[in-house]
């Protein structure tokens, strides 16, 4: 076996990736990944979650960097342990009601972190995140969107995709480079349409998983641009219909040493 170190920052692996964490819903793409000798960690489904949601990676837990990941229970946790992560579950665990259930679903890039923070409406990202970003001296940027990670298609460190206009202020105001798309047009059973950052995942420096073909989006010519114009290339994962569809993201644990 390959040897392999865990991620120092989530969400961008420095080499390739060799363990990402992927929906059980999403058997394609776990396939895909495996025939090319990235070993999977199969998400399975939360009996809490809305089912069409409930094996999603970015619902299900945080990875937080250097081997440090939060889980919705324990279950996973466990599992997470068994693979050689620091897993801990968060004392507000994810619920069944947005924004209850997204209370993991952040984006950490880099220095910052892109979260909804609660408002008397409902809860926002879990107190540990919260205080890991302070420990770290990372910067904190609220948004309305919940489902801030699976909103959000990391193509670099400086560089997003996003439907979400929320999401999209808050990271041009921080000097990202933001290509704002329509909504919809993703494929997510259960729901009217899924988000781009669960299409997607970054399985190396420069190379961009995407479930699904571009082509079938109407602004997949602009994101395909986008991603090049970022010194990266795609990786078309390959989809039942062809369509992009949304499985919780890839998310990418480990790399290549």
């Amino acid at each position: 076996m390959a040897k392999m170190k865990w991620l120092t920052r989530p969400n961008l692996p420095e080499g390739t990736a060799a363990l990402c964490a992927v929906s059980g819903q999403g058997e394609f793409a776990v396939r895909f990944l495996r025939e090319r000798g990235i070993e999977v960690l199969k998400i399975s489904s939360s009996p809490i979650l809305h089912a069409p949601c409930a094996s999603h990676p970015d619902m299900r837990m945080c990875y937080l960097g250097e081997g440090r990941i939060l889980a919705d229970g324990d279950e996973l946790a466990r599992l997470l342990r068994e693979r050689g992560l620091g897993a801990s579950v968060p004392g507000r665990r994810p619920q069944g009601v947005y924004p209850g259930d997204a209370v993991l679903n952040v984006l950490l890039l880099g220095k910052k972190l892109f979260c909804r923070t609660g408002s008397p409406k409902g809860p926002g990202a879990a107190e540990e995140i919260l205080r890991f970003a302070e420990e770290r001296g990372m910067s904190v940027h609220s948004v309305r969107q919940g489902y801030t990670r699976c909103s959000v298609c990391v193509v670099s460190e400086n560089a997003v995709i996003t439907a979400d206009p929320s999401i999209g202020m808050a990271a041009e105001r921080v000097g990202l480079d933001v290509l704002e798309i329509q909504p919809g047009h993703i494929s997510l059973p259960g729901y009217e349409y899924g988000f781009i950052g669960g299409c997607t995942g970054l399985l190396g420096p420069g190379m961009l998983g995407i479930c699904g073909s571009l082509e079938t989006h109407p602004d997949g010519g602009r994101m395909a641009d986008f991603v090049r114009a970022h010194g990266a290339r795609i990786l078309t994962i390959p989809t039942p219909d062809g369509s992009l569809w949304d499985i919780g993201g890839i998310v990418p644990l480990a790399e290549s040493c």
